[in-house]
């Protein structure tokens, strides 16, 4: 019995001499997200252990790993149980374990301190054209469907926003990103500022300068994929309607900008063929009353009585004359519906938009001729009637009365075709903007609106260097910009700071 004592407290001893695991060291960030170059708090726990006799280590090495094939490292700085790092340089945006020597590990999103927006695009679209080869033969692609189509002429425009990345880290620079209708665009050239490409005529594929940090020159873009195929509906598929892309950017690690649109308009479509196409369909039409009119005359003409479509539109049977009320009526009826057939073809074919309300000033305009109307009735009610005109109705009625020329008529008439000829002018000249084909060779990058460029129009001369848009975002500096969640606006570039 004393013997298995004796064994088992041995075996205690023994089991009582033997260490037991390891607690796991977990380590926090501050803050937990950050960007190239900013110094980054670590707090290890528990604090790292250290061997009897052994002073405290004072540096360790930090390993970034994401999915490319290369980790970069970092020096950590320990004090205890907190360390402190710098962000490499040359890290790029994205999602990476921090790995550190002294055994923890743990998610290190790098990020923009500055919310990235995406405000406008300029030009907000451009007319259809096709490409051509050597022989001026249009150059054949296919769609999203694989279906074969002519390919679309190359299109340059410029993005605007804020929180665009300048610095580049690398060859292959992925920082900014560009989508169009979801679909993340590969291939893109990346340039930063100071190094455009757009310029260069011996650039191929899609180019996007970095102008700064709130324009991105994009060239070499080729929409046609996205305006032909299932992406489109069958009017903008047959080149009737305009056919809208959903332009948006993006960076590694968080959610795209809101898309913008922009729009590839058909290639018949512009004020002069808007004009006349809503000309046309007013005088069918106005066709449409004559028919009526000429029907009613068909079935009258066995009566014996005499008239012509012109007495069943204008003749006043109170006086046996043409009508200037009538007249005018007609007339503003026409320039009414001219307006809103413009308007219709303008933003539903065209422009691609939805389908326009009737306009508040529409019925206004109608309004003109029915006033007159009711006015000439009032008249008449309170005067008395006209008396008789002539034995035979003509032309002559809308000037004269009682065989001389009534200074009263002739004003109406005149006044009346004068308005309804500047209302139809006004409604061509100043009712529809369509961008015209762009130029095979984009503007240089001099050619841009730069940030410090003064503003133009009214009052403003020319000035020796480019005009500011009115839409522009502010020049950074100027007004703080939009950081992210978690950060803090702080002087000098780029503008956050972590909260």
């Amino acid at each position: 019995m004393k013997k298995r004592l004796l064994a088992a407290a041995g075996v205690l001893a023994i089991v009582a001499g033997v260490p037991g695991p390891a607690r796991a060291q977990i380590c926090t960030l501050e803050p937990a997200a950050a960007f190239r170059g900013q110094v980054v708090q670590v707090t290890f726990a528990p604090e790292p252990t250290v061997a009897p006799g052994s002073a405290a280590p004072t540096e360790a090495t930090v390993t970034f790993r994401g999915t490319s094939n290369t980790a970069p490292t970092a020096k950590v700085t320990l004090n205890g149980p907190r360390g402190t790092f710098t962000v490499p340089g040359n890290l790029s945006l994205g999602d990476y374990q921090a790995e550190f020597s002294i055994g923890c590990r743990v998610p290190m999103p790098v990020r923009s301190p500055v919310r990235l927006t995406l405000a406008s695009i300029s030009p907000a679209g451009t007319r259809w054209a096709a490409e051509k080869d050597a022989h001026g033969n249009d150059v054949e692609a296919k769609d999203n469907d694989g279906n074969k189509t002519a390919k679309q002429q190359n299109v340059t425009l410029a993005l605007h926003g804020t929180g665009f990345i300048t610095d580049k880290v690398s060859d292959n620079w992925t920082d900014n990103e560009l989508w169009i209708n979801d679909e993340l665009m590969r291939g893109v050239r990346w340039n930063p500022p100071g190094a455009p490409k757009c310029d260069d005529t011996n650039a191929t594929g899609t180019q996007a300068d970095v102008l700064n940090s709130q324009t991105i020159r994009v060239c070499g873009l080729d929409l046609t994929p996205f305006t032909a195929g299932s992406d489109q509906g069958h009017l903008e598929a047959w080149g009737i309607r305009a056919a809208t892309v959903r332009v948006a950017v993006g960076q590694p690690g968080i959610h795209r900008t809101d898309p913008q649109a922009f729009r590839i308009y058909p290639r018949w479509a512009g004020g002069g063929s808007v004009t006349m196409l809503s000309i046309v369909l007013t005088f069918l039409l106005a066709g449409v009353v004559l028919y009526c009119v000429a029907q009613y005359k068909r079935v009258r003409a066995g009566t014996g009585t005499p008239f012509s479509a012109r007495t069943v539109l204008f003749l006043d049977p109170e006086t046996d004359t043409y009508s200037l009320s009538k007249l005018q009526f007609y007339l503003w009826t026409l320039a009414a519906v001219f307006g809103y057939l413009y308007l219709v073809l303008s933003r539903l074919f065209v422009q691609g938009a939805e389908w326009p309300q009737v306009p508040d000033n529409l019925p206004g305009i109608v309004g003109i001729g029915i006033g007159t109307a009711v006015g000439a009735q009032v008249a008449t009610n309170i005067r008395g009637p006209k008396g008789s005109g002539t034995e035979l109705p003509n032309l002559g009625d809308f000037v004269m009365s009682g065989g001389v020329v009534a200074v009263d008529r002739v004003q109406m008439l005149v006044w009346t075709l004068l308005g309804v000829g500047i209302f139809v002018v006004a409604v061509a000249q100043i009712g529809l903007t369509v961008p015209g084909r762009q130029s095979r060779r984009p503007l240089p990058a001099s050619a841009w609106p730069a940030a410090s460029a003064r503003p133009c129009g009214p009052g403003h001369p020319a000035p020796p260097r480019p005009c500011r848009p009115r839409r522009r975002p502010p020049v950074q500096g100027a007004l703080p910009a939009r950081c992210a969640r978690g950060w803090r606006h702080a002087p000098g570039p780029p503008g956050c700071a972590a909260a």
